[in-house]
């Protein structure tokens, strides 16, 4: 079954978050839309509001990591490859460079594969999980969260 059927079919609270828009405007986009699209269809996939608030957010001991760092754990913690959340956050940081004023002349073909694959992973995880198992998606991103900083 194609993985845009599979998404109109996903009941789960996991499938509830806007990710589908982003990734669907992703593939009707080119060059540097398409990778700020697909950098946003992880962040929402598997960003969460508490990552902004430093109040109610968990710690790790002394250390309160940043929104990037959480994400780019659950990146690796739901497709269990660290590296894949080390790209992740390298993307993150070449969105944020050309957000903040660095001036691309051109998008690294690299960066755009990378950004597609693992949007591309991270959809079809979620879906998979959402049939199977998961249905609160903040415990979820919790445990997501978890599973991929010890796996860093």
């Amino acid at each position: 079954m194609r993985l845009s059927n599979r998404l109109r079919r996903c009941d789960s609270s996991l499938c509830a978050r806007p990710f589908a828009h982003f990734f669907v405007r992703a593939f009707a986009s080119e060059g540097i839309d398409e990778f700020l699209a697909h950098i946003m269809v992880v962040e929402s996939a598997l960003g969460s509001a508490l990552d902004h608030d430093r109040r109610t957010r968990p710690k790790f001991g002394r250390k309160d990591p940043g929104t990037t760092d959480r994400v780019a754990w659950r990146v690796a913690g739901l497709l269990d490859d660290a590296s894949a959340g080390e790209r992740y956050r390298e993307l993150f940081k070449e969105r944020s460079d050309f957000l903040h004023g660095r001036l691309m002349s051109r998008l690294p073909g690299q960066s755009r594969l990378d950004t597609r694959r693992i949007a591309r992973q991270c959809v079809r995880a979620l879906i998979e999980t959402a049939r199977t198992a998961e249905t609160d998606a903040d415990a979820f991103l919790r445990k997501l969260l978890l599973r991929g900083r010890a796996s860093s």
